[in-house]
């Protein structure tokens, strides 16, 4: 049964210890608590095997090329926007066609506030990245929403470290499922398999 999906981490379990690597903990201080029941955190993730986020000129070519879908940055990751309720610990992690404010994700962000968590009053803590602030807005919009601003301190990951941890949980879950993957069919599966978006 653990091998359906690899959850809870088990350290006998040879995919699990090659997937996900343990972090150091990041400890909560008591001045990065919000003081609200309904507190949900959000950031982009970047897949693959390169390493690194994407650069300017991929913002701003997303920002030109509204309908241009592009689900990999200019290195060949993933582009995934990962959210966790700090209340209910309920993760979110989609793989999205563009940064900022596409309706795709607008309404996939919508839906998970509104219909599965439940929420019509909710801090969306996030950095100050402005294609974020862009899809905060958006959805504020298009589901009234009462959002009020949170953001981390500029170059201050630490202080919203919950959502650092989970993009974390989230790449070693892939790696985990990919390894043992890979294992049942004798074949490693390159990052930019042409099944993946």
């Amino acid at each position: 049964m653990h091998n359906a999906t690899h959850v809870p981490f088990r350290s006998w379990c040879a995919f699990c210890v090659a997937g996900k690597a343990k972090a150091n903990p990041h400890f909560i201080k008591e001045k990065d608590k919000v003081q609200s029941d309904n507190v949900v955190s959000l950031d982009y993730a970047f897949i693959g095997d390169k390493a690194g986020e994407e650069s300017d000129a991929d913002d701003e070519a997303e920002e030109t090329g509204l309908d241009k879908v592009e689900y990999r940055d200019s290195k060949g990751n993933l582009k995934v926007l990962v959210s966790r309720d700090h209340k209910s610990g309920y993760v979110c992690a989609n793989v999205v066609p563009r940064k900022g404010d596409h309706p795709y994700v607008v309404h996939r962000v919508g839906l998970d506030l509104a219909n599965i968590m439940g929420y019509k009053r909710v801090i969306l803590k996030s950095d100050q990245e402005p294609a974020i602030k862009k899809l905060k807005a958006a959805v504020r919009r298009e589901y009234s929403l009462e959002i009020p601003e949170e953001l981390s301190a500029v170059g201050d990951s630490q202080s919203n470290g919950l959502i650092e941890v989970t993009i974390q949980c989230v790449e070693g879950q892939i790696r985990t499922l990919t390894c043992h993957l890979e294992h049942r069919i004798t074949r490693e599966i390159p990052t930019d398999h042409p099944v993946l978006p």
